[in-house]
């Protein structure tokens, strides 16, 4: 049972790390989170302080 928890952990803080990565300015991964358009256009531009706090709240 112990194995589960230290796998969602894990999957929890790379989901965590991965919002500050993007409120830092990365790009990796970002074109597959953010809904687009047909013509692949993003519909909306996260800012970098709602990554944080999506972050933040990750590792709470």
């Amino acid at each position: 049972m112990n194995i589960i928890k230290y796998i969602l952990l894990i999957i929890i803080l790379s989901i965590s790390f991965q919002h500050f990565y993007w409120a830092l300015g990365g790009t990796w991964g970002k074109r597959f989170a953010v809904p687009t358009t047909e013509k692949e256009i993003p519909l909306f531009e996260p800012s970098a302080f709602s990554f944080f706090i999506i972050g933040s709240f990750f590792l709470l």
